[in-house]
């Protein structure tokens, strides 16, 4: 069956790069015997916002607000924009095979879709690609570029590698409708992200999803670069990471070992690590307490040895060189942060989604 394909776009108060978006989705189409639409969801935006869009591409859209609802609006739109999928008179005759969910923030590359394609001819269910920044502006932004980069490595081709699910990084992946429609509508509203529960659903719900990471197929993404939008961009993440663990724990243990899937349990306790960040901050400061209070020290010192070599290792492999070293500049700051975001995981967070919005500079 010929594939037909979903461009999904939430979109939640877009600014200027929004344009660059669409436009980038217009410019680099899929090969001709694919068939492709776009469809926005607008959320907390203005008309003629809009109109500005629709001078840059056609696509399908809907503006709706999700502030009455409680628990996380993100799902409740994704939730949305599958009943759209499923009902709407347009999507229904176009009836896609698969959606294809990008950011409101992720220009894709010229071969973006092409690369979409090659992978589907080995029969992917599940295709996640690859989050570039947009440019480098300081600490801030470096500190996210090398975080993501270490999630792809530890978290995606590790994962893929072993033939497992790669973890989903919110945005930039191609996959199959039922498995997105499926997914979606048992996503938890109490839950404060997306990716790790969509991602825990399908685990917990199907056994035969073909997956890959490629490293290739690449979208650029603006990242923050103010620690105060970061510090709440990562109370979201360090909320879904722990309250996901907490929700999920007992049913995935248990599948795990019922159904003798080391995949699920190494996942589990992906979710229970602390934050990298903070186990930087962690192994010296053990090392020299052991120093201090019995002049020796075997076991931390090795961890630490260990430790400083992966890091290299990692720099090294990724060319990641430049960006650690605008990271170091703020090193302090950026832990100081993480902490602050830690400690703001608890009931505020729960079922909050905490939208990026930015400031056109």
């Amino acid at each position: 069956m010929k594939d037909r394909w979903l461009v999904v776009l939430p979109a939640y108060a877009p600014n200027s790069t929004f344009f660059e978006v669409l436009k980038s989705i217009r410019d680099h189409q899929p090969p001709n015997f694919i068939e492709m639409k776009t469809y926005v969801l607008f959320q907390n935006t203005n008309a003629k916002f809009i109109d500005q869009c629709y001078k840059k591409m056609d696509f399908l859209c809907n503006h709706k607000s999700f502030h009455n609802q409680e628990g996380n609006s993100y799902v409740h739109a994704l939730k949305f924009i599958c009943h759209q999928i499923t009902s709407d008179n347009q999507l229904k005759l176009f009836d896609p095979t698969h959606i294809i969910l990008l950011d409101k923030d992720n220009i894709i590359a010229p071969d973006f879709f092409y690369k979409m394609y090659a992978l589907r001819g080995n029969g992917y269910d599940l295709i996640q690609g690859k989050r570039l920044p947009l440019s480098h502006v300081n600490g801030v932004t470096s500190y996210d570029q090398i975080s993501e980069s270490l999630n792809d490595m530890m978290m995606r081709q590790y994962r893929v590698k072993m033939g497992w699910l790669p973890e989903l990084s919110g945005s930039g992946f191609l996959v199959d409708k039922r498995l997105f429609v499926k997914g979606i509508n048992k996503l938890d509203e109490n839950n404060p992200g997306m990716d790790k529960n969509l991602l825990i659903n399908w685990l917990l719900n199907f056994n035969d999803i073909k997956a890959c990471f490629s490293n290739s197929t690449l979208v650029y993404e603006e990242k923050t670069d103010d620690l105060n939008v970061l510090g709440a961009q990562r109370t979201r993440w360090f909320a879904e990471q722990y309250q996901t663990l907490a929700a999920y724990f007992a049913p995935l243990v248990a599948k795990g070992f019922s159904t003798f899937r080391f995949e699920i349990l190494d996942y589990v306790f992906a979710l229970s690590r602390p934050p990298r960040s903070i186990h930087l901050l962690v192994v010296p400061i053990l090392l020299i307490s052991e120093l201090i209070v019995f002049k020796t020290s075997i076991f931390n010192l090795l961890s630490l040895l260990f430790l400083v070599f992966g890091v290299i290792l990692f720099l090294t492999n990724q060319r990641l060189w430049g960006a650690a070293f605008r990271v170091l500049k703020m090193f302090p700051s950026l832990i100081l942060s993480n902490l602050k975001s830690i400690l703001k995981i608890g009931a505020q967070t729960k079922g909050n989604f905490i939208h990026t919005e930015r400031e056109e500079k």
